[in-house]
Order: C-alpha cells, then sequence, then structure tokens
C-alpha cells in the first residue's frame, strides 16, 4: 500500500523514489545505523530539495483516518527530516550566494498522507512554524 503511495506522489511531485539498497539516499536520524532513509530521492538536480525545497515523506494508512493513528516510526522519520531541514537552514549562514542562502533558509518537510492533518501537539506546532507541510496524496 506505502510503495503504490510513493509512487503516486513520485509522479505527482516529478521526484524519483529513493529505493533502499545500493545508490540509496540517507539522511542522519535515529534509525537503524543512525540513518533515516526518505521516501523520495533528495538530493541531485531531479531531487526534492532542489525542486521542491523540501525532504518529502509519504504516510500512506489503509484502516488509520486521524493523525494519532500514525506509528510510533513514521512520527519518529518526521521527527528525524524536522531535524535535518533544520541543519539544512543553519548551514545558510556559511553561504554567501543568496540563491543557495535563501534555498536553505526556506528548507522544510512535506508529508503527503492520506491522515487528517494534526490539529494540536508537537506536529501541529512544527505545521504553523512552517518547517513541516502536510499535504493530501493525490487521487
Amino acid at each position: 500500500f506505502s510503495e503504490k503511495a510513493e509512487a503516486i506522489v513520485s509522479e505527482s511531485t516529478g521526484v524519483a523514489r529513493n529505493t533502499r539498497g545500493p545508490g540509496q539516499q540517507t539522511i542522519p536520524g535515529t534509525g537503524r545505523g543512525g540513518v533515516r532513509v526518505p521516501d523520495l530521492r533528495l538530493r541531485g538536480a531531479g531531487g526534492s530539495f532542489r525542486l521542491r525545497g523540501s525532504i518529502v515523506e509519504v504516510k500512506a494508512s489503509a484502516t488509520g483516518k486521524s493523525f494519532g493513528d500514525l506509528s510510533a516510526r513514521s512520527r519518529d522519520q518526521i521527527r528525524d527530516a524536522v531535524t535535518y531541514a533544520r541543519r539544512l537552514q543553519e548551514r545558510a549562514n556559511l553561504v554567501k550566494d543568496p540563491v543557495v542562502k535563501e534555498t536553505l533558509l526556506s528548507a522544510h518537510v512535506e508529508v503527503f498522507s492520506d491522515l487528517k492533518a494534526p490539529t494540536s501537539g508537537e506536529f501541529a506546532d512544527l505545521m504553523e512554524e512552517g518547517i513541516l507541510r502536510w499535504k493530501a496524496i493525490p487521487r
């Protein structure tokens, strides 16, 4: 189910899926080996950061409807992506090129999901801040 959702988001955004295995792209995180694997490619000319200024995660649920149905693992993945986006924002201070600087300053996480967006708590606060954006999976 989640692979189908990733394929839909990949097609609608124009960003390739980040398939596991040789060549997969990772970010630092709390996952196995101290890394996370974003759902869509992050780096390179066709990566989500270059094309959208974001790290993209896809959270599809076969049974859930509300944000509360999101697994602890998925929440941790989102937290790690937000932490990485913050690191990119911090790097802007080291850059002189105004275009690159602005891109880094606006780094954010896009979560495409069929679950309703959070309305309170930590993730709602991140959305209010603008570093987390919750979007429906295109159908």
